[in-house]
């Protein structure tokens, strides 16, 4: 599946249950896209290599943007669980 451009809702139109579906289907979309850049690794051993000496290993960035994305889900009421508390 070739990923497409998603078109970011409209927040001032709809009502709350069908928007929050389409939000729901928006994440997924995006995420999908965002987790394919990923997908190009040569190798596992790649995650934890800094590709500039200056960044993160690119593991870091899997990881931030999926706690970014669960904490911005929590503040919006659309998800209730943390994936791992302990974490």
């Amino acid at each position: 599946m070739t990923p497409h451009a998603v078109r970011t809702p409209r927040l001032d139109q709809g009502d709350p249950a069908s928007k929050r579906d389409e939000l729901r289907g928006y994440f997924q979309a995006t995420w999908d896209v965002y987790e394919r850049l990923f997908d190009v690794m040569a190798c596992d051993d790649a995650y934890l290599r800094r590709a500039d000496p200056l960044r993160h290993p690119l593991i870091f960035y899997l990881g931030h943007t999926a706690v970014f994305f669960i904490n911005k889900l929590i503040l919006a009421k659309a998800v209730s669980d943390r994936v791992n508390p302990r974490f």
